[in-house]
């Protein structure tokens, strides 16, 4: 009997399906690769380990340990001005007087000491009273998120770094976050998801905390409220003979801790050991018998922008200008804040990972367009439904590639590859353009349970107005994760 499959060949089609998600598989308990690699873990973050949860604050197993960490002591002398934005200084302005807030706002301080490398992230809070962020710690010892989250400064100025603020050339980022998706039964109607219900379902945020708060006062932008000042002060010796008489906040005097108000746009300054600049002959100078080697001046200017027209400088006519009347030129420069500026310290520095109602998991990323109005656009991107399940733990973890001005997101739910971006700008964390000690601990920000809140909570020196406008960050990323977390991991190799 002849073999009748012979020549009978059988060809079979092979089809990947969802190929742009499937990848291969992790072992969960046993993580491989570079998830696994102890050498690569910079901070981890576990609530149920008892060093990790501090009253209110969260904070990294030990110190963080890349390469460039360091903490040669860390004090931030102007952290009013803006740790009342975020609740990092927390108050009661219904309880509060204009005399305490103005000690709050002018003199708070926050330290690490020289040497704590930890990630410290701080419970968020809010002082307009707009808002609630309620959270709780689980009988597990995981943090149940309910409308509010978690917010930390990982680097400040040149002393302060615990964490990489750019992914060097051959390395890679690795997130990893455990997490439950809760519909927990709301505990208020005022948190951030309620006014911003399409931000719903953000865990995580990585870059600055909010824009430059000062556009309010260089701008002249109108809050709304009663003003502090507004309330009667007059002295009744059978009502207020208990009370020290409060003061008028509009008195008052709001500077930096180097003497630059506040209210006054494009300071700029820079420090310089040069000696023909240190040394005078003033009563009050330094002189070489007084000069021990280490002083500096302090060389303070504005930045000014030319609003006149530069064709000008290319004429040669009599009419044109001439070393007599190339002053005239000055009239063209203007010290009014550029708002250009505003915008250009969010793009490419504000990245949000989320959790749909619908269990797909995707970003969001504020990048530069020039075409688009402001010069930003925000890219999105999720896969498909049903990778996080409802009341289920489930690990995320989020894989970062880059090359020098470009990046893929690769999303891994419970070890496997479930969706890669396209090709994203690549992140540019950064300093806001604005002088540092008025932006105090908020750039190179990290949240977790939580987006965060832009200029959404913004306190100026009339503390009991509020924000009228919203700005890009609280517009794409004020939104908050419903669930629970247990552990956060940052691996970079």
């Amino acid at each position: 009997m002849s073999n009748y499959t012979l020549n009978n060949v059988r060809r079979f089609i092979f089809h990947i399906d969802e190929h742009d998600y499937w990848d291969m598989n992790l072992n969960t308990d046993q993580p491989i690769g570079k998830f696994a690699d102890q050498d690569c873990l910079i901070a981890e973050i576990d609530p149920s380990n008892p060093i990790c949860l501090d009253g209110e604050t969260l904070s990294s197993t030990s110190g963080t340990s890349y390469p460039y960490t360091c903490n040669k002591g860390l004090k931030l002398d102007n952290i009013g001005y803006t740790g009342v934005d975020n609740g990092l200084i927390h108050y009661r302005k219904d309880r509060i007087t204009n005399k305490e807030f103005y000690r709050l706002y002018t003199n708070s301080t926050y330290e690490i000491p020289s040497g704590d490398t930890r990630l410290h992230l701080h419970k968020v809070y809010g002082n307009t009273g707009l808002y609630d962020y309620p959270t709780s710690v689980n009988d597990d010892g995981s943090i149940k998120l309910n409308g509010g989250f978690y917010q930390g400064f990982f680097r400040s100025g040149n002393n302060y770094s615990v964490l990489p603020s750019s992914i060097e050339p051959g390395q890679e980022w690795n997130l990893s976050f455990d997490i439950r998706k809760q519909d927990y039964e709301p505990e208020s109607n005022k948190t951030l998801n309620d006014k911003h219900p399409e931000n719903k379902g953000i865990f995580f945020y990585l870059g600055t905390r909010a824009e430059n708060k000062w556009i309010y006062l260089y701008d002249n932008i109108p809050m709304s409220g009663e003003s502090a000042d507004s309330c009667d002060t007059t002295e009744d010796e059978d009502l207020f003979d208990l009370f020290e008489k409060d003061i008028t906040l509009s008195a008052q005097t709001f500077d930096t801790s180097s003497g630059f108000n506040i209210g006054s746009a494009n300071d700029a300054y820079i420090l310089s050991d040069n000696k023909f600049l240190l040394f005078n002959r003033t009563p009050d100078g330094i002189t070489v018998k007084d000069y021990t080697g280490d002083e500096v001046a302090m060389i303070e200017y504005k930045t000014r922008r030319f609003d006149g027209n530069l064709f000008l400088y290319m004429n040669h006519s009599c009419s044109g200008y001439t070393v007599h009347t190339i002053d005239q030129l000055e009239s063209g420069t203007t010290d009014t804040y550029d708002t250009n500026t505003f915008y250009r310290d969010i793009y490419n520095n504000a990245l949000a990972f989320l959790v749909n109602d619908d269990g797909s998991v995707g970003y969001r990323y504020l990048v530069k367009d020039c075409e688009a109005e402001n010069g930003y656009t925000v890219l999105s991107g999720n896969s498909y439904p049903g990778l996080v399940r409802e009341g289920e733990w489930a690990n995320v973890r989020v894989r970062i590639k880059a090359s020098s001005d470009k990046m893929k997101l690769m999303f891994y739910v419970n070890g496997k590859l479930k969706y890669i971006t396209k090709e994203l700008p690549a992140l540019d964390l950064k300093q806001l353009d604005e002088l540092e000690e008025k932006q105090e601990g908020v750039a190179y920000n990290i949240s977790l349970g939580g987006g965060t809140q832009g200029l959404a909570e913004t306190i100026l020196p009339d503390y009991m107005l509020v924000p009228t406008k919203t700005f890009p960050l609280e517009e794409n990323f004020a939104g908050t994760f419903i669930g629970d977390i247990r552990n956060f991991r940052f691996n970079a190799c």
